[in-house]
């Protein structure tokens, strides 16, 4: 075919050199145009001999009456214009260039290796956008092999490339002081930059080499997701995708530690409706439907060789995608606070009160009257709640009535009937327990204010009321299912997994000590069910720093989780060791072709350094499938024989 190209051309080493290089070894005549230096005129003529356009665009570059360069060949219709990109547009400032430059009106194709980008152009636009990775030019896409000069760590690239990126220099301050001399820095801010072979020689001489990539924050439409019917916790209770907020605080668990925190929510995709096929897992203990990559962290066994030569069973903690869980992974259900309170606003015998009185109280109006109690039954939790009283409000008064209107706070012991102790309380008293807990609803605020002690004497009290203990077997009932937030979120906190079921009349909350579950091997062992399925409904995500949050689907609760160089690094035959990106996972499998880390967790990342730095073997098995995997399937021959394919032109 005959090729227009217009780009930068002024370097031996850019992408339009390398994809022109390419299309010309793969057979085509292509007529290179530099941009801002080929005339409107020169430009008009090119597309009138071609049967293909593409223009590279360099952002701040502008070339004189370009709309009129491509009006003829726009009102024909006759040539396909289009552009392969490597620079990211959303999330930058160069993203408002998007409504204003040329260059976005001439266009009919975008490939692109930003996937939310084709989306939205399919979008908002008349560009046809396609999702198309970064690749290497074949002519460098060779292994060296070491010399003398042999080093540990590195990282290729400028430390500053985007201000609108600060995790670049964050995470080479972390390499430097965490490596020092055994780590080197290859860009503008280091050891200079590094082109054609010298690259392949510092790849080759370097242990392991440290990927960064733009594409971390963006969440792409099958990537990260969960249907509409999935609530995540909150430090303000269960919310759902049309109630969450960015800011919001959501419980995750710490993949390092298995331990909950709280992080705030950095952003809340949303994509749908939509038909797309989801993984659904549903039995006694699990319910989710999730796209097929959305991630999960899983406890796996696996058998290693021990130190000591003997094969040990070991249980790893890794990320995996829906679609490549197995019978022996599980899914962690609960995680105790890392960090409690020590200190608290509430006295035990409040705290303790305020169990009783949800659980047990009267309301007439919203406002508390009393707490009943059965002294046959349960004469030992009557004496509870008497010492309670006692023991934060002062001995009872005889009457209510001869305190009224003086805002005092008092209660009462009335006289027994039908085997009940009733508690009366005055207005003040209960306008204290109302605070705290209106209607029958204890506050998340106010069970995020508890020390650990105290969460443990709500729950525990809440069970002994409206609670049933069977064995091992522990289950609290409710009829209002709204009032059941503050009560989870302390179970929660405590490390207790819980379920929803629905009884006779209530709904059932069912306390386990079981802390993970295996929903794929209880699928095998006939106890629950996966299956794909077809959803056409919206899908969505949270964004959290741990990548993980505590979700809840049909009353089942669970934790779930949340590239500029990386085919560059391996076709040189670098070992990589790269953040976890959408989608990467089609290009690379982890652990046999590159190494994936999960983007600001540097306490992993270090243990995959060390660990991969101590065993050379392995690093060299990965380095060299990756390199064989970047030859075979992500050269720029690879990706314009996609490009040509999709346009209908091989």
């Amino acid at each position: 075919m005959r090729i227009g190209f217009l780009g930068n051309f002024l370097v031996p080493y850019s992408t339009e050199t390398h994809c022109a290089k390419t299309l010309g070894a793969m057979g085509h005549r292509v007529q290179c145009l530099q941009e801002t230096v080929a005339t409107a005129g020169q430009i008009a003529k090119a597309t009138q001999e071609c049967d293909l356009f593409i223009w590279t665009h360099t952002h701040g570059w502008h070339t004189p009456d370009i709309e009129v360069a491509f009006a003829n060949a726009i009102a024909r219709g006759r040539i396909p214009i289009i552009t392969y990109h490597l620079d990211l547009w959303h999330g930058l400032g160069r993203e408002r260039d998007m409504h204003t430059d040329p260059y976005w009106k001439v266009l009919t194709d975008f490939f692109t290796v930003d996937a939310r980008m084709a989306d939205w152009l399919n979008a908002n636009t008349q560009i046809k956008g396609h999702y198309l990775p970064a690749g290497v030019f074949d002519q460098e896409c060779y292994m060296a092999p070491p010399d003398k000069d042999r080093f540990d760590v590195c990282f290729v690239g400028s430390r500053r490339y985007h201000p609108e990126w600060p995790y670049r220099p964050k995470l080479i301050d972390w390499l430097e002081n965490t490596y020092k001399g055994r780590f080197r820095l290859y860009g503008q801010d280091g050891l200079g930059v590094r082109r054609g072979e010298a690259l392949n020689q510092i790849y080759a001489n370097s242990r392991v080499v440290v990927g960064d990539t733009l594409c971390l924050g963006y969440t792409y439409p099958d990537y990260w997701c969960v249907d509409d019917q999935t609530s995540i916790l909150t430090a303000d209770g269960w919310k759902t995708v049309d109630t969450l907020a960015v800011g919001d605080q959501a419980y995750t668990i710490k993949p390092d530690t298995l331990q909950g925190e709280w992080n705030p929510v950095e952003a809340v995709s949303v994509f749908g409706p939509a038909v797309k096929e989801m993984l659904s897992l549903r039995g006694e203990r699990h319910d989710s439907l999730t796209t097929k990559n959305h991630r999960w962290l899983v406890r796996s066994a696996s058998t290693q060789r021990l130190s000591d030569g003997r094969i040990g069973r070991l249980n790893i903690l890794r990320f995996k995608e829906s679609q490549n869980l197995n019978e022996r992974d599980s899914i962690p259900l609960s995680a105790p606070l890392s960090e409690h309170r020590t200190v608290s606003p509430y006295s035990d015998a409040f705290v303790e009160l305020v169990a009783w009185a949800w659980t047990e109280g009267s309301c007439r109006n919203g406002r508390y009257e009393s707490i009943s109690q059965s002294h046959h039954a349960n004469p030992l939790y009557v004496d509870r709640i008497n010492a309670a009283l006692t023991q934060e409000y002062g001995p009872p008064v005889s009457s209510l009535r001869a305190i009224r209107g003086q805002h005092r706070k008092a209660w009462r012991v009335a006289s027994p009937r039908e085997g009940m102790t009733q508690f009366g309380l005055s207005k003040a008293l209960a306008e204290d327990l109302g605070l705290v807990a209106p209607d029958h609803r204890p506050l998340p605020s106010f069970i995020n204010s508890l020390t650990e002690s105290q969460l443990r004497l709500f729950v525990e009290t809440s069970v002994d009321a409206d609670g049933c203990r069977k064995g091992r077997a522990v289950t609290f009932a409710q009829k209002d299912v709204s009032r059941l937030d503050g009560f989870e979120l302390a179970c929660a906190l405590l490390g207790i997994a819980t379920s929803r079921t629905e009884g006779s009349g209530c709904t059932l909350i069912h306390l386990k000590k079981r802390d993970f579950t295996a929903p794929l091997r209880a699928a095998v062992e006939g106890t629950a069910k996966a299956e794909v399925i077809v959803h056409d409904g919206r899908v969505w995500c949270p964004t959290t720093k741990n990548h993980t949050w505590l979700a809840m689907r049909n009353g089942k609760v669970f934790f779930t989780g949340n590239s500029d160089r990386i085919y560059e690094t391996t076709g040189r035959g670098g070992f990589l060791i790269h953040p976890r990106i959408e989608g990467i996972n089609t290009q690379f499998v982890d652990g046999e072709e590159v190494v994936f880390y999960d983007y600001d967790n540097f306490p992993q990342l270090k243990s995959l350094i060390d660990y991969y730095l101590a065993n050379p073997e392995e690093r060299e098995a990965i380095r060299k499938a990756g390199h064989e995997r970047t030859k075979n399937e992500h050269t720029y021959t690879a990706r314009w024989a996609t490009i040509l394919k999709t346009l209908g032109m091989t």
